[in-house]
């Protein structure tokens, strides 16, 4: 084997493990918290541009709202316990609250079978301050209610 080919090879395998391996070390664990307790999810909240994107029904239940998954059309729907309804349909960036159309930062996804919706557009959608701690990588959600 020539230098130049074994030098490909190298270049190769390291060009796909960068693009295929998380990197674990920059990669921090998000802790949610909500009034003073910390919220479990089945599925790891993650970082999708700089924004905090979470399992639709845990979080919607955890702020004491009903949700409804609908495969027809690939759309979370939400309501709150004052009647307040949200719809955010996947990969959209226009969502509804009370059939007003409304822009969002991050569509929701689907990942690791579960699909993931922005933390701060739900809970401010359902009345809640939401406050991101950078040095902690901790969400911390308050409610009156």
């Amino acid at each position: 084997m020539t230098k130049r080919v074994f030098a490909f090879l190298i270049c190769f395998v390291m060009f796909f493990s960068v693009i295929t391996t998380p990197a674990l070390a920059d990669e921090k664990e998000i802790t949610v918290i909500y009034n003073g307790q910390k919220l479990e999810f089945d599925v790891q909240p993650v970082l999708i541009n700089s924004r905090t994107m979470v399992p639709m029904r845990a979080i919607f239940e955890a702020l004491q709202a009903t949700v409804y998954w609908s495969d027809f059309n690939e759309t979370v729907v939400g309501t709150s316990l004052s009647g307040d309804r949200i719809v955010i349909p996947i990969g959209s960036t226009t969502a509804t609250i009370n059939e007003k159309p409304v822009q969002i930062d991050s569509p929701p996804v689907l990942m690791n079978g579960r699909t993931l919706v922005p933390l701060r557009f739900v809970s401010e959608a359902l009345k809640c301050e939401v406050l991101w701690d950078d040095a902690t990588y901790t969400v911390t959600i308050s409610s009156e209610n």
